[in-house]
């Protein structure tokens, strides 16, 4: 069970996707923030991993019915998604296992909740296949001239370092990491050219679980509006800030203006790529 628990009262919704508290801080709506975990337990579970029954409910305890009615209206079709309130909440206490969607439930054993604890979260390779399609399909990230030139000799290095796309096969190298700075003047497309090249280490490359980081705030949520229509792709396109942890756990990384990351954070990957 996902429960997102918001102590709200009222919101100003702005589209089906975002909401405005009261505070004026514009967040995501609090529907699609449970969308996007339920889809993160659903297709970042490896195939080894224990089944999975990924519900959720959004939990307003301080607003009225009419407010959830509203911001669950506000969603935009039908997510599967229920949106409690106080009013709710405040009816039968036997009621409220079937109010949080889990009255059908029985309570995991032991061996049950550490296999769960054990699960080694990482991106199937479906989802991979669909995000990196996206991304190569996209026109604002074209190639043309040196860009793709430098593009080819960017994928021939990687296949001497990173696994391909049949699960098991090694990489025809020695095995060891590997850093390729790419430099260039403004304008000359190196965004571009990481943006690709993230394309098709996903596709091509999936076991290295790839990943990309950029401090541009601006281009990130670019990258989450091409690939809107995959809710588990947030996680492949980490904050800045988690450099650290996410050069641990991606076999590759893709760093997007590189020279803005703090030295002491750039220096903990081995296994970099680095427009």
């Amino acid at each position: 069970m996902v429960v997102e628990l918001k102590q709200w009262q009222t919101c100003r919704i702005l589209d089906a996707d975002r909401v405005m508290r009261s505070d004026g801080l514009v967040t995501a709506h609090p529907v699609h923030q449970v969308t996007a975990y339920r889809s993160f337990f659903q297709h970042w579970r490896p195939k080894s991993a224990p089944g999975l029954d990924v519900r959720g409910v959004v939990v307003l305890h301080n607003a009225t019915a009419g407010e959830g009615a509203a911001l669950a209206a506000g969603a935009g079709g039908d997510a599967g998604i229920p949106v409690l309130t106080a009013e709710e909440l405040s009816g039968p206490a036997g009621a409220l296992a079937g109010l949080l969607q889990c009255g059908d439930l029985a309570a995991p054993d032991a061996g049950q909740v550490a296999a769960f604890e054990d699960i080694r979260w990482q991106p199937s390779s479906r989802l991979l296949d669909h995000v990196g399609a996206d991304l190569t399909g996209n026109r604002a990230f074209a190639l043309v001239g040196d860009q793709q030139d430098a593009f080819v000799r960017i994928r021939q290095a990687a296949a001497s370092h990173l696994p391909n796309s049949d699960e098991g096969v090694a990489p025809s190298g020695s095995g060891e990491g590997a850093v390729i700075t790419v430099s260039g003047g403004p304008g000359s497309g190196k965004t571009a050219l990481a943006v690709r090249l993230l394309g098709y280490l996903m596709r091509r490359h999936p076991n290295a679980t790839p990943r990309f980081i950029t401090p541009s705030g601006t281009l990130r949520a670019h990258l989450l509006d091409a690939t809107r229509g995959h809710c588990a792709a947030r996680e492949l396109f980490p904050a800045a800030n988690s450099m650290r942890s996410t050069a641990h756990q991606a076999g590759a990384l893709v760093i997007d203006e590189a020279q803005r990351i703090k030295r002491a954070v750039r220096l903990v990957c081995r296994r970099t790529w680095s427009p």
